[in-house]
């Protein structure tokens, strides 16, 4: 893309995201709800519906509400794209395509032609006319954003029916993409970071040309695309089932495109594009967690989609997913519930509803959601796993470890049973069994030495007998691989700093962790502990409650180290306080005791002696090729 192409496909998302606000406002959103679309309307929530704010009616996910909102407030014409998108989409959904091009037309001249390239192909497809949807959206792909605008026209061929240009489309789009399986380690560099980012928007785009393929009977090369997309979304249930059905010759499971789900597919790809764009321009201009939602956009569009495509199981799940981490919790809970019983995804479901209940406390419901899960998908490891991760946080230790036992009997492959023991060793740490979870961890690496098994592993060695010495080789060798990683100098660093001996050179580690890694919340930690065993207090209370402001939850650790310091400043009250919060934060087993006794008693171990840090030298960005 053009560097004025690149500018003008900013422009136009920009408007569409900024403009959610213009819906938050406009009366009449009641009789305007009555116009919506049944797909919709099935959205709406129960009881009073008095939302403030647009995003607290996403947050609910009562779609009909933000659809009324966008309608009450382009009852006269629509004054930006946002409001126009909202309503033609439904206007669309709803069998009225003169009423969609009527708001369109209506649009400002400013926003009028973006509007077009993203919506009138959709337009003109619904009146019927699919070569001029076609046309059209090969006129306008060019100005959207990276390859959109090729995955639109690709849309519109599918739920036109015309799988042979489609197919033509997708391989078109198939030879501009990197489908080197994606790494899961830590980016090296920015173009790394990048093909990260743009990993969920490849596997869709895979999953959909393996689809197209197999509905025109083309067995090898669908199974090669359903394994292209499986390296970017291993163990995907959907994957999975397709890939067993063309085998045996048998259509998808999915129903075809038609134009309304065509429309909601498009909308999901805009969603994964909102979600890329904004969140990465969220954390640019402000890395400290915010409440709320960091897309609001993305949230709605990935809402409109699967209203619009009910098929769309699986974003159904992850839109549940984004409104929990928002807290969010009664419209993740409706949504989940959109799930059908007998969908590849309903054991998934399950597992998301336990994992809803864990994180409002309900934890017998949890448990059995957990169960549920397990029963529903008998053979699936990974939702074993899943299910016995909500178990442990449930408190559930004897169930939790038979899952991760069934999950271990299950797991074939060396890197998914290294993957079961370290999340056991997890657990076994959790319940405070720290030799058994040292045990798991060893296992793990032994089955599989990828770097966050170790690093995980390295973190359970810390408090068994005589596992520092092996923590530290562990954190030299992941730091010798790569050695201006912020994770792996904080993890050496935190290590070295457990023991007298290796405060000094953990201090300095340390220091050039948050040199590199100026709002990552571990290792401003970690540096802040660091100054704790030095005695400088005052040095330690700044960074460690910059770490806890950076911290996208409540961290028990975080909070038990700034608890200490308080302490330490004769803050005695706020220590206890701070203790109380680290125990709401679910902290495994010894912190848990520790936590609980200085509460109740303080701190009665004795205060490190102040002595001066080590003088260090400057550190630039020229410095990071130093080892």
């Amino acid at each position: 893309m053009n560097v004025k192409r690149a500018i003008a496909a900013t422009a136009l998302m920009a408007a569409l995201a900024g403009g959610m606000a213009a819906c938050a406002t406009g009366g009449g959103t009641d009789a305007a709800s009555a116009r919506n679309s049944p797909a919709v309307r099935a959205t709406a929530a129960p009881g009073a519906r008095a939302y403030e704010k647009t995003t607290d009616a996403i947050l609910a996910a009562d779609l009909d509400s933000v659809v009324a909102r966008a309608r009450a407030a382009g009852s006269g014409g629509p004054s930006n794209a946002a409001v126009a998108s909202i309503v033609v989409m439904d206007e669309l959904a709803a069998g009225r395509p003169s009423s969609a091009r009527a708001m369109i037309d209506t649009l400002p001249d400013r926003y009028r032609g973006g509007a077009g390239d993203l919506l009138e192909p959709w337009v003109l497809l619904a009146e019927g006319d699919a070569a001029k949807a076609v046309s059209r959206a090969t006129e306008g792909a060019p100005r959207l954003p990276g390859r959109l605008g090729n995955v639109m026209v690709a849309l519109v061929q599918e739920a036109s029916g015309d799988l042979a240009a489609a197919e033509q489309t997708y391989a078109r789009i198939e030879q501009t993409l990197d489908v080197a399986k994606p790494s899961e380690d830590e980016p090296n560099n920015l173009e790394e970071a990048i093909r990260q980012l743009a990993a969920p928007q490849t596997t869709h785009i895979l999953y959909r040309a393996a689809l197209v393929k197999h509905r025109l009977g083309k067995k090898e090369d669908a199974l090669r695309l359903y394994g292209l997309a499986d390296q970017f979304a291993p163990n995907s249930p959907d994957i999975d089932v397709n890939e067993a059905r063309v085998s045996a010759g048998q259509p998808p499971f999915e129903p075809a495109l038609d134009p309304t789900r065509g429309l909601g597919r498009w909308a999901l790809f805009l969603s994964e594009e909102f979600g890329r764009t904004e969140g990465l321009a969220q954390a640019l201009s402000d890395p400290t967690p915010q409440e709320g939602l960091v897309s609001p956009s993305s949230a709605l569009f990935a809402q409109i989609g699967i209203a619009l495509d009910p098929s769309a199981t699986d974003w159904t799940l992850g839109a549940a997913y984004t409104l929990m981490g928002a807290k969010g919790y009664a419209g993740a809970e409706r949504l989940i519930r959109r799930v059908p019983a007998g969908d590849v995804y309903a054991p998934d479901a399950a597992v998301a509803l336990g994992e809803l209940f864990v994180r409002q406390d309900q934890n017998a419901k949890a448990a059995a959601e957990a169960q549920r899960a397990m029963r529903l998908a008998p053979d699936r490891w990974t939702i074993a796993l899943s299910a016995a991760s909500v178990l442990t946080r449930a408190g559930q230790d004897a169930p939790a470890i038979a899952a991760y036992d069934a999950a271990f009997a299950k797991a074939t492959q060396p890197r998914d049973r290294a993957t079961v023991l370290i999340a056991r060793a997890s657990a076994h740490h959790y319940f405070g069994r720290v030799e058994s979870a040292v045990a798991d961890g060893r296992a793990a690496i032994a089955a599989d030495r990828r770097a966050d098994i170790r690093i995980a592993a390295v973190s359970y060695m810390l408090d068994y007998p005589d596992g520092w010495t092996e923590a530290v080789r562990l954190g030299r060798e992941l730091l010798t691989e790569k050695p201006e990683s912020v994770s792996r100098l904080n993890q050496l660093g935190y290590t070295l700093i457990h023991r007298p001996e290796g405060l000094e050179e953990g201090y300095r580690l340390l220091s050039r962790g948050v040199a590199l890694g100026q709002h990552d919340y571990a290792v401003i930690d970690s540096l802040g502990w660091a100054y704790y065993l030095y005695g400088d207090y005052e040095q330690a209370l700044a960074l460690i409650e910059r770490s806890n402001e950076l911290s996208p939850q409540p961290n028990a650790e975080i909070l038990d180290h700034l608890g200490d310091v308080y302490w330490r400043l004769g803050q005695h009250d706020d220590a206890r306080e701070t203790w109380k919060k680290a125990l709401a934060a679910k902290p495994e087993a010894r912190r848990r005791a520790t936590l609980t006794a200085k509460v109740a008693e303080g701190l009665t171990t004795p205060a490190p002696e102040r002595r001066r840090p080590p003088t260090l030298e400057p550190f630039t960005p020229r410095q990071r090729s130093d080892t």
